[in-house]
């Protein structure tokens, strides 16, 4: 069992715990973020728009 902390909660910190999850699933892994929550949603921008246009038809 390893241990693995990660400075940043963007995409980049959030892609780097799951791919550390997925080598090695005993790995405690932290992450360390500026924000109060970090960022969960990769991809979550591209689908914005058509969430939003939903709204108005």
């Amino acid at each position: 069992m390893s241990s693995l902390v990660i400075i940043g909660g963007s995409d980049a910190g959030i892609s780097a715990a799951l791919r550390a999850r997925e080598v090695d699933p005993t790995t405690t892994v932290s992450l360390v973020v500026a924000d109060a929550f970090p960022n969960y949603s990769i991809c979550g921008l591209p689908g914005f728009p058509w969430a939003f246009a939903a709204l108005y038809r």
